[in-house]
């Protein structure tokens, strides 16, 4: 993926508009230590924003993919519910239905921010619908982008060095904190760190997009464990390897339609909950939303063809050698999302 440098630019002028404030905030939130399995050219750029707080320098020099990265962690949850709100028009949604979708998303209480990250999210990974995210970038005033400021470079590795006593002393605490934070019992790593008096963790949810691994799928989270029966942990394996796949299979109907009788069950897809001797305990998706069925995250990464919605009803079907195909494994945020 190649962007233009209009498109380029338009995205660092959108981390400008941000503000500091806001950009800080968030990647301060982020697990950036060497153990997060970043790539160098997105987690280099995000520490070095950490720890010199220049927010400027960032949005003008940094490499495009550590921009997009976080992007997807400012837009993923404003994006989950567009496309929620969008439905079967999210694949391809015209201007006048995206503009509706985000002043529903709005009306929830999305800020300016979370909208201008989402459309420049949408430009970034060349969505359908990204010249759309352009003209109602250009056209809103509420949304419209700053231009991007002019900044000096260092000419030379050998230049001097600028002494400046404040900075020191925010470097000093800073490693201060660290030390004294490496000394405190090993919580699990989660995608992110809250701010609060006491450790906490919490998934953030996956971003939706058929985009190839970055930023958000690179931290490391914890999958939630779903509560099973007792007779469900009895009869089926929860921990094997098959729990968490998706996938294509004979998956029978919960009610016989009247009109063909002879018709029990259909081919579709299902995510796997546990493996019996011979037989699977599986979640069923389906093309239509019910009040039992919930929007399915993973649906366009997977590659399934529609919006698609997972049933809370768990089911039983036979677990016969060949009598499935996998689609592909849930990554534990989107897991959480689900449970």
């Amino acid at each position: 993926m190649t962007l233009s440098n209009t498109d380029t630019e338009l995205i660092r002028r959108c981390f400008i508009k941000f503000g500091p404030e806001a950009v800080l905030d968030v990647v301060d939130q982020l697990d950036l230590r060497s153990g997060s399995q970043l790539k160098a050219v997105v987690g280099i750029p995000l520490r070095t924003l950490q720890q010199k707080r220049d927010t400027v320098s960032f949005a003008t020099t940094a490499p495009l993919p550590a921009l997009q990265g976080m992007l997807e962690v400012m837009a993923h949850e404003t994006l989950d519910r567009v496309v929620e709100v969008l439905g079967d028009n999210a694949e391809l949604p015209t201007k006048e239905q995206l503009s509706d979708a985000i002043a529903t998303v709005q009306a929830e209480g999305a800020d300016d921010n979370h909208v201008v990250a989402l459309l420049a999210f949408a430009i970034a990974n060349e969505f359908p619908a990204s010249p759309h995210c352009v003209s109602l970038l250009d056209e809103r005033a509420e949304w419209k982008l700053p231009e991007l400021p002019e900044v000096v470079k260092l000419g030379s590795l050998l230049q001097e060095k600028e002494s400046n006593d404040e900075i020191k002393a925010q470097r000093q605490a800073r490693r201060a904190a660290e030390k004294a934070k490496k000394k405190v019992v090993a919580t699990p790593v989660v995608h992110t760190k809250k701010k609060s008096p006491t450790p906490v963790t919490k998934a953030q949810p996956a971003v939706t997009t058929s985009t190839p691994p970055s930023l958000a799928a690179s931290l490391t989270i914890d999958r939630r464990k779903y509560i099973f029966t007792p007779l469900e942990s009895a009869s089926f394996d929860t921990d094997h390897p098959l729990v968490g796949f998706v996938i294509h299979t004979e998956v029978p109907f919960s009610e016989v339609d009247p009109t063909q009788p002879e018709v029990s069950a259909k081919e579709r897809y299902a995510l796997v909950l546990g493996v019996g001797e011979n037989e699977l305990l599986i979640r069923g998706v389906y093309s239509k939303e019910t009040p039992r069925r919930h929007l399915f995250g993973a649906w366009r990464r997977l590659g399934l063809d529609h919006v698609s919605y997972i049933d809370e009803n768990r089911l039983i079907i036979r677990n016969a050698n060949g009598s499935f195909a996998k689609v592909g494994e849930l990554t534990n945020d989107e897991w959480n999302a689900i449970f």
